[in-house]
């Protein structure tokens, strides 16, 4: 933000350690640097598809005006600078005394020769760095204090570190002009001189919501155009560009078109313009267009938690005491410490701390009591009474689901977790089989139905061969028993010829069978009958009855033969 802005807030709340910051940042941009501690509230305004006002002009080392003493001569019109290389020749002068710092750093020298008689501009706006601008009466190197000097006077936007003065001149007088930076700031710019008429809103021309060509400023609204120029003075000064016309738009007609619904939150920054709170938005906007034309940066983050009180919230810290962020939680104290009457932004923007509890303690704020009847500061509900388990908590807070409070005739539980698979679930009713939710170590299973023959019992375990229970598609039977010869297996199928399970009924089954003496067991699980065959005798045996009876026959022979035997 800009250091007209920032400095009386920080001036507030300088601590010991913000001094020591305070004191480096100022030795450190005494050097010669390109940069100061204003200027990084300078931002690229160029809008997409359309030219910078920053004249782009390359480093030519030690700028040729450099010196009083060599002073370049302009008229009226915009003459393109830069301040980069230069050297501060002129003396501090006690009309330039800004922000503590009455020295024009860095500086360059022009003289101008009056072209009327009246009020004359003189203008840095639209220049890319911290400007200082001093005229004096006479050119060459001043001896005498400057008849004017500026700082920011480019306009009231917050972010605005450029130059601009307006003072009577006489026709053909010479004028010095001294441009350079505040502290060691350096860069580029255009210095813009116009003599006569210097309302440009009496004199413009054009539609103030369409950009004009070059060196055109101005537009034909005068109320449109002062209230834009008031704002930007590059408009009136320089010309009348797209951005102009973009402020315009937004300023004139009440609302700018980034500004509503469709837009990121207010407190946080994005890479594109505008936000969702659209009283916000355009409240923030009319001081700092570049919130709702180019980016909601960070600084229109800082201005909304200032100006819009988005850090007055419950959720923030007390009032009365210091804490590292911004705002606190009693919404009407913290409005009143960094709005009126104490206008304190630093509380609300960047930290609340032992000054701005000062503040409220100061501004009439009153502590809140939780039970006194009264919602108050970061209280949601307060209804005097201490029974903790109504719709009010004895901590002042709305009861939900989750506190840790069980609320009386709406939740059965409440055991204060994120753990749905305790005996207390997120939504604060007892677990229970059937609620489709597995109770760690009590359920194998939940699947919430009232099926009882799926993958899940009704009983919350997880279906099995042997419970009892036929699992539909994957069980022929279950009889919940370990009996593998009745009316159903133990693998939980029903009994059929050839499972290798002998029931009731069956000779056997299988190959072969132990209930067919050995013998084989057909298809059907009857046993095949066997076939009884005549004992054979070995040869021997043959032999020895053939033997026993061809003796038998010779004695027989003989006996009839009446022949002895031999």
């Amino acid at each position: 933000m800009g250091k007209g802005k920032s400095a009386p807030m920080f001036a507030n709340h300088l601590t010991a350690w913000k001094v020591t910051i305070l004191l480096f940042a100022t030795a450190y941009f005494a050097l010669p640097t390109a940069a100061s501690p204003k200027s990084s509230a300078l931002r690229d305004r160029t809008l997409n598809g359309t030219e910078s006002r920053t004249p782009n002009i390359p480093d030519g080392g030690v700028p040729a005006n450099d010196s009083c003493m060599n002073a370049i001569a302009v008229s009226d019109g915009s003459h393109t600078f830069s301040t980069v290389g230069a050297t501060t020749d002129g003396a501090p002068d006690a009309a330039c005394q800004f922000f503590g710092d009455s020295q024009v750093g860095n500086d360059i020298w022009f003289c101008y020769t009056a072209s009327c008689t009246g009020q004359a501009i003189f203008s840095l706006c639209g220049s890319d760095y911290d400007t200082k601008l001093v005229v004096y009466d006479g050119c060459g190197c001043p001896s005498a204090q400057a008849i004017a000097c500026n700082d920011d006077g480019c306009g009231s936007d917050v972010t605005s570190v450029t130059s601009r003065v307006t003072l009577p001149v006489v026709a053909g007088h010479q004028y010095g002009i001294r441009v350079g930076g505040y502290i060691a700031a350096m860069g580029n710019g255009t210095l813009t001189i116009r003599c006569g008429n210097a309302d440009s809103c009496i004199a413009g021309a054009g539609d103030c919501f369409t950009g004009h060509v070059e060196n055109a400023p101005g537009c034909n609204d005068s109320t449109c155009c002062h209230e834009t120029c008031g704002l930007d003075q590059f408009c009136c000064d320089v010309t009348w560009d797209d951005y102009c016309a973009s402020e315009a738009t937004g300023l004139c007609t009440g609302n700018f078109p980034s500004c509503g619904p469709t837009s990121g939150d207010c407190g946080s920054a994005q890479s594109g313009p505008g936000c969702n709170n659209s009283a916000c938005c355009n409240e923030i906007c009319r001081s700092d267009p570049f919130c709702c034309l180019v980016s909601w940066d960070f600084d229109c983050v800082g201005e909304a938690n200032g100006t819009c009180f988005l850090t007055c919230t419950a959720q923030s810290g007390s009032c009365f005491l210091s804490h590292g962020g911004p705002g606190c939680n009693d919404a009407n104290c913290c409005q009143k410490v960094c709005g009126p009457p104490n206008n304190d932004t630093f509380c609300c923007d960047t930290q609340w701390d032992a000054q701005c509890a000062s503040e409220a303690q100061g501004s009439g704020c009153v502590a809140t009591q939780c039970g006194d009847g009264v919602v108050q500061g970061g209280e949601q509900c307060d209804d005097g009474n201490a029974n903790d388990n109504d719709a009010c908590t004895n901590a002042c807070t709305i009861a939900r689901c989750g506190d840790g409070i069980v609320q009386t005739g709406v939740e059965e539980c409440d055991d204060g977790n994120l753990n749905n698979n305790d005996a207390c679930t997120n939504s604060c009713v007892l677990a229970r089989c059937g609620d489709g939710i597995v109770q760690s170590g009590v359920e194998q299973c939940d699947d919430s139905n009232a099926n009882d023959n799926d993958a899940c019992t009704n009983s919350c375990r997880v279906a099995r061969c042997g419970d009892g229970i036929v699992e539909s598609g994957i069980e022929e039977c279950d009889d919940g028993n370990l009996i593998n010869t009745d009316g159903c297996t133990n693998s939980c199928t029903l009994p059929r010829c050839g499972d290798g399970i002998l029931q009731a009924g069956e000779q056997c089954d299988g190959a072969s069978s132990e209930s067919c003496g050995g013998g084989p067991c057909l298809p059907n699980c009857t046993c095949q009958p066997v076939v009884q065959s005549i004992p054979t005798m070995s040869h021997w045996a043959i032999a020895l009855v053939g033997l026993v009876l061809l003796i038998g026959a010779k004695l027989r022979f003989r006996a009839n033969m009446d022949m002895p035997i031999r």
